[in-house]
């Protein structure tokens, strides 16, 4: 096990700098806010949508989660995230379609966005380059490039901040530059909190590792839009520490999920339970986290609480995808892993590569 203070040995597990992907997340997101600003939007006619849809895979799919569960009780239209080669049956002209590749090759994207254009749909893509943005410029649909270079789970910035200014200026949702600027200020302060320098217990993202580190991670949220901040985090734990997790919400999994404990196929201390919290949620839901907590803890399962920082939401959610993004490098390197490589997934893209 790597030594999370020493920084010369996390140099030598983090060789593609997952750490500085991480770190200089508040200029991503600084960098994404002037695209969304910036995009040239004139084609897509608001007025005609009934429906919105954001198709992506993986860490490309991440920021229409985060978008649809932020905006869900503020959006008068439905929208859905689509992680398939085909789209859903109801989209028509009078669909607005966010087809999302960071990369611009996933095939899946590119499937849906062949289906959108074929049923007339009004298309946004968000792309760093590859076959997407080349069909998109040539088809003359609305084409937002953002930077390459990253793993698209190190790309959330990018991912989600011009979806929500588009949102905004389209007249979707209300949305002020002002609040999202004070964001990136408020993301580069608590950064600091998360400094290969700060040692434990001071540093948050160091000590939820440790709790993480040789046990099963399970997340459970308190419902939108905390519920992709378990998503998030799940993700995170599985590619950056190569560690498996789950995640589910409040209340939903207390109807199911819950009993499953009663026969875990290993001893009860393997498990960590993240449980993450928000003022905001039902007060009936704060006292089923209060309930699950104790029940938890009577069995010798490891419970983490952690809750946002910020006056706002968005505040709270993007200080809390912070902290998972750190707390998941530090597990990886506790694990001796790079955080940055993900083997399997690139295995399987190959063996897809000669399947006709």
């Amino acid at each position: 096990m790597a030594d999370i203070d020493d920084k010369q040995a996390i140099k030598e597990l983090d060789k593609a700098e997952m750490f500085s992907a991480i770190w200089d997340f508040p200029q991503q997101v600084r960098n994404a806010i002037g695209l969304g600003y910036k995009a040239e939007i004139e084609k897509v006619s608001a007025g005609s949508i009934n429906n919105i849809v954001v198709t992506g895979m993986g860490g490309s799919a991440i920021g229409g989660d985060l978008l649809g569960s932020f905006l869900s009780r503020e959006l008068k239209a439905p929208m859905v995230v689509n992680r398939d080669y085909s789209l859903p049956g109801f989209v028509d002209e009078q669909s607005l379609v966010f087809v999302i590749s960071y990369s611009g090759n996933t095939e899946e994207s590119l499937s849906a966005y062949a289906e959108a254009l074929k049923k007339g749909a009004q298309i946004i893509a968000v792309s760093s380059g590859g076959k997407l943005s080349s069909q998109a410029k040539e088809d003359d649909n609305t084409l937002i490039t953002v930077p390459g270079g990253l793993m698209p789970r190190a790309a959330l910035g990018y991912l989600f901040f011009p979806l929500l200014i588009v949102m905004g200026r389209l007249g979707f949702c209300r949305i002020e530059r002002d609040d999202l600027e004070k964001l990136t200020d408020l993301l580069e302060v608590w950064r600091e909190n998360y400094r290969i320098e700060l040692k434990e217990p001071k540093n948050k993202a160091k000590s939820i590792a440790r709790k993480l580190y040789n046990r099963l991670p399970i997340i459970y949220a308190g419902g939108k839009p905390f519920d992709v901040v378990g998503a998030r985090f799940k993700a995170q734990l599985c590619e950056n520490s190569k560690a498996l997790s789950f995640n589910n919400v409040f209340p939903e999994f207390n109807h199911n999920e819950l009993v499953g404990y009663e026969n875990l196929p290993f001893s009860a201390d393997r498990v960590a339970v993240l449980i993450i919290a928000d003022k905001d949620d039902n007060p009936r839901t704060k006292k089923r986290m209060d309930i699950v907590r104790r029940m938890f803890r009577d069995k010798g399962i490891e419970v983490i609480r952690i809750k946002g920082e910020g006056a706002v939401k968005l505040e709270r959610i993007f200080s809390l995808i912070q902290l998972a993004d750190f707390s998941s490098f530090y597990l990886a390197i506790m694990y001796d892993c790079d955080p940055t490589v993900i083997e399997p997934i690139e295995f399987l893209k190959r063996e897809l590569a000669g399947f006709k």
